[in-house]
């Protein structure tokens, strides 16, 4: 069956009207009308509609339609890798074709099947259209902002200006992450906290307020405020000065803080609070009207029916968003504040289909928080450079460009002079905080195109889905040689020779050698970066919140660890590989499984490392949780004088290196990552090159 809709874009861009294709096919206008309504069109049919249309699309499509697809699915006719998915197939049915063959050997039958399943991996990234574009920034940077107007997510105000969907301003508007998917309805979706922690995030900001130190971010108590109708509001005093009058600082004046939590709890009325989702009708109007300001009321706790926000997805028709050739989900992340080792921001830039745009200011740009990411991307072994998954979105303010100075102390003449000399600045900012390059745009809302901007970025969209066909070709490239050049005789004692020298090599990589740099050094490092009021509310919560998470932290350090203790490791893993490739370099069936079991331990890395972390996180989540005292003394310590961030650190490293319990832990997390790194890396390599052996 052929999708309709695809036939009429064919008749469409060849310019026949609906009335000429039907003279043309014989039929009256209401059979071709009704055609053309149905979702498909049978084959028979499609090729007479295709025959008449006679364009070189429509002889194309036809062709398209005519392959048969066994091993895989049929991708969209406007697919932007439909070839290379197309000899994929092919690959794997002439595999199939092989396989069946009276001359197939049996020593190639194991080779053929990870071929095969290699294939289908490869063909399954590439067919996957669906990717995100992730903004991550620091507070105030204008991060919301610049992501509305790139993906069009935009409406008019009551002024006649354009404004963003989502609830802007001078920083500190995003209470939460919000994500935009495509749906066929408007609608949203949110994630709340749960009672007690919104009970304790009400005792965290009255608390502050009496002491007159931390308590929540501003994000949080407006929301709180706005929750218990509790908002501070400006009067006019007996003497004509005009004074802020906070309602809560008036509670703390005849009540103690347990006191005043109850009473703003009760306000709440968080009983009624458990709405998780909002659908306009499909024939109503002015949805994305209807999106900005409901998404408006929940984010500042103004909606009746939803609690504390921790999530708001935000769906809505793709023709919302800017024109692109892939499914998009765009993920506003919270403003960074203080350190970037943040769960939900690692969750960006790890993901393989996800674009990562770091914003910065244009006068300090790169900025604390973007380099901060490329820092722990280096030294936490991502790939996410290497694979084009980060990008730096610069973001000037009207005269900014061309206000930065020169080599010769003069400003530039345009703002792309400005640009180009920034862009100067910043690389050599990179290095020498010893970061990778990744490419860098500018952006000045008032000045420059968004469209242009988002150009950029679906090419790098398309660098980073290469890899995948890259890796696909390599891999049909593979199958081709494998059935048309191998030499059994000759390859039979090759493979047994790769087998081998792989076997001693893995014999050689295990145990993994000694700790460099013990996990919980992170946490202190990230003590100097954080904010004092994130680190008190992790200090109340047995290390866990959000903005100051050290569990994720000591996770870090030890997948930071585990880098340094493998990476000659990996290096003499690549050197073997390679070293066994040009030795058996006229051997090509042999050189390609060779290089493809390389492409395998890039990706092997990258699951060893993130299982890394995951372990340092669970063996010592135990020993935190039941580390009452500590919680108590540095929760006590918050209000008691300058010095704050320096006794926490202080405190957490006695800890760490005094507590003889720990060493049980330390024990296990060794034990842990050598079974994860046998599991992962030395039984998959070994197993790779075991040609010999059918894996199924």
């Amino acid at each position: 069956m052929f999708p309709t809709d695809v036939l009429k874009a064919t008749r469409e861009k060849s310019g026949l009207k609906q009335s000429e294709l039907a003279f043309k096919l014989g039929v009256s206008a209401s059979v071709m009308s009704r055609l053309e309504k149905a979702p498909l069109t049978e084959p028979s049919m499609a090729r007479r509609y295709l025959n008449a249309v006679g364009s070189p699309n429509a002889a194309a499509l036809m062709d398209f339609y005519s392959r048969e697809w066994r091993h895989t699915s049929r991708p969209g006719f406007d697919h932007p890798n439909q070839e290379s998915l197309w000899q994929a197939e092919r690959a794997l049915q002439d595999l199939d074709a092989f396989e069946q063959g009276v001359s197939f050997d049996p020593i190639l039958d194991a080779p053929t099947k990870k071929l095969r399943k290699r294939l289908i991996e490869s063909a399954a990234f590439v067919a996957r259209l669906d990717h995100g574009v992730a903004w991550i920034g620091e507070i105030g940077v204008g991060k919301t902002t610049a992501l509305s107007l790139v993906m069009n997510l935009i409406v008019k105000s009551k002024d006649g200006k354009t404004k963003s969907v989502f609830p802007t301003g001078s920083g500190r508007m995003t209470t939460c992450e919000v994500v935009v998917k495509v749906a066929p309805a408007f609608g949203i979706v949110v994630d709340c906290l749960e009672n007690n922690e919104v009970v304790a995030l009400v005792r965290d900001l009255v608390s502050g307020l009496k002491t007159d130190q931390g308590g929540v971010t501003t994000e949080i108590d407006r929301v709180l405020r706005n929750m218990s109708d509790l908002k501070r509001e400006i009067q006019k005093g007996v003497d004509g000065q005009r004074n802020r009058i906070d309602p809560i600082l008036k509670l703390l004046e005849s009540q103690d803080v347990d006191q005043t939590v109850a009473h703003i709890v009760g306000r709440m009325n968080l009983a009624s609070r458990t709405e998780t989702q909002l659908i306009m009708s499909e024939a109503a109007e002015g949805g994305i009207e209807w999106l900005s300001e409901n998404v408006g009321k929940i984010n500042n706790g103004q909606h009746a029916g939803f609690s504390v926000p921790s999530r708001v997805t935000v769906l809505m028709p793709s023709r919302i968003l800017r024109e692109a050739a892939y499914s998009l989900c765009v993920i506003d992340t919270k403003g960074v504040e203080g350190t970037t080792q943040r769960p939900d921001l690692r969750a960006q830039w790890d993901d393989p289909r996800t674009l990562t745009v770091l914003c910065c200011r244009f006068n300090d740009a790169p900025g604390a928080a973007a380099l901060g990411i490329l820092k722990e991307v280096a030294e936490g072994g991502s790939d996410a450079i290497d694979r084009h998954r980060l990008a730096l979105l610069v973001l000037p303010r009207d005269g900014e460009a061309t206000e930065v100075k020169g080599d010769s102390g003069e400003s530039p003449e345009t703002m792309e002079d400005g640009y180009l000399i920034k862009q100067d600045q910043i690389e050599r900012a990179f290095a020498t905080a010893g970061v990778p390059m990744i490419p860098i745009f500018f952006l000045n809302p008032l000045t420059d195109s968004p469209q242009e901007i988002w150009q950029g970025f679906c090419s790098q969209i398309t660098a980073l889905r290469q890899r995948g066909v890259d890796r696909l070709a390599r891999l049909t490239g593979s199958a081709s040689n494998l059935i048309n050049d191998c030499d059994t005789e000759k390859t039979r004692q090759a493979r047994q020779n790769v087998s081998s020298a792989i076997e001693a090599l893995a014999g050689r990589t295990v145990p993994l050698p000694a700790v460099v740099r013990p996990a919980h050094k992170n946490v202190i490092d990230q003590i100097s970066l954080g904010h004092q009021s994130s680190i008190a509310a992790a200090m109340n919560r047995k290390g866990v919140w959000l903005n100051f998470p050290i569990r994720h932290m000591v996770g870090v350090g030890v997948r930071n660890d585990v880098v340094l203790r493998t990476q000659d490791l990996f290096v003499r893993i690549d050197e073997q590989l390679a070293g066994l490739a040009d030795k058996y370099g006229t051997l090509s069936d042999v050189v390609e499984m060779i290089d493809a079991i390389r492409d395998d331990v890039t990706d092997w890395r990258q699951e060893f490392l993130t299982r890394a972390l995951a372990i340092g996180e669970t063996i010592f989540v135990p020993y935190l949780d039941d580390a009452g005292d500590l919680w108590e003394a540095c929760a006590h310590r918050w209000g008691q004088g300058p010095g704050y961030k320096g006794d926490i650190s202080r405190m957490l490293e006695e800890w760490f290196e005094g507590n003889s319990e720990l060493s049980q832990a330390r024990d296990d997390l060794d034990a842990a990552l050598n079974a994860a790194w046998e599991e992962v890396i030395i039984e998959r390599l070994t197993s790779a090159t075991h040609w010999e052996d059918d894996e199924e």
